[in-house]
């Protein structure tokens, strides 16, 4: 390659990086918007911004207006600083902010509860889920992770599923080589330039031989070469939608382990203060 072609690839590269530079910093302020939009469960601070934007610093006239505009933006400041999107006035902070205090606590161990913590007393919820309860919830947060794992690798490392209907059977193909689908043992994987003799396969493999048969014709012909990949590409998007599924389940989940976890420290925490220290 000359120097002349390479430097114009370099120059082709760092076109494409100088349009991210107009994208990546839009895309970075929206993405911020949405940040502070779902951290604070309200649009104040967004449309806050819009009006200073358009109108600069100037000041609502009307004092009780202006009064409640600046209690809302201490209400949005605590909501986003603290993650307590629930908190619904300034009052109710107030009041959370006295139950830190008074158990010595910090805001951040609130959040980390959820909706275990009851912002409306404010106060930990009565009934907490139980050891097993815990366990079960991380046991099906792990299967789902773990499968959502399983199907990403499928979908980049996999070969196309597919039945041969007369005899049932599930084989894994595409055009180089073909196997028996089996989640408990290794099967035998044969090539397509096998195929030449489809019975030596069927006797060296133990597959029927209608399904090598079948196999061979899918790999050497070309209709059936374009089947396996058309396939494969419609199994890879159902397995990425499907794992990214399960990955959100499993999150969800696991979330909620992790705020179990949280509320029934934060529990013992108080119990034990309350316990006093260990007599002697």
């Amino acid at each position: 390659m000359e120097v002349s072609e390479i430097s114009s690839s370099i120059q082709t590269v760092v076109g494409w990086l100088g349009g991210l530079q107009l994208v990546l910093p839009t895309g970075l302020f929206l993405a911020l918007l949405g940040w502070a939009w779902f951290r604070t469960g309200s649009s104040h601070l967004i449309t806050a911004r819009i009006w200073h934007f358009l109108l600069g610093k100037r000041e609502v006239s009307q004092t009780q207006i202006c009064q409640y505009l600046n209690e809302r933006d201490a209400l949005m400041r605590f909501r986003l600083q603290t993650g307590l999107k629930k908190i619904r006035t300034l009052a109710q902070a107030q009041c959370v902010i006295h139950w830190t205090r008074r158990h010595d606590e910090d805001i951040d161990a609130v959040r980390q509860c959820g909706h275990f913590f009851d912002l409306e007393i404010p106060g930990l919820k009565p009934l907490l889920p139980g050891l097993a309860s815990r366990i079960l919830i991380v046991a099906i947060a792990a299967i789902f992770l773990y499968g959502a794992l399983g199907q990403l690798a499928w979908t980049v490392l996999g070969d196309t599923l597919i039945r041969v209907k007369l005899t049932g059977s599930w084989y894994t193909a595409s055009d180089e080589s073909a196997r028996r689908f089996s989640l408990v043992e290794k099967t035998p994987r044969f090539g397509a330039a096998e195929c030449v003799d489809p019975a030596a396969i069927a006797a060296r493999s133990r597959y029927p031989l209608h399904d090598a048969t079948v196999l061979c014709d899918l790999m050497n012909g070309t209709e059936g070469r374009k089947f396996l990949r058309q396939e494969q590409r419609a199994q890879r998007a159902a397995l990425g939608f499907g794992a990214a599924l399960m990955l959100a389940i499993g999150c969800v989940l696991w979330g909620e382990q992790r705020r179990v976890g949280a509320a029934s420290a934060l529990n013992e925490r108080i119990a034990r203060r309350k316990a006093g220290p260990p007599r002697e």
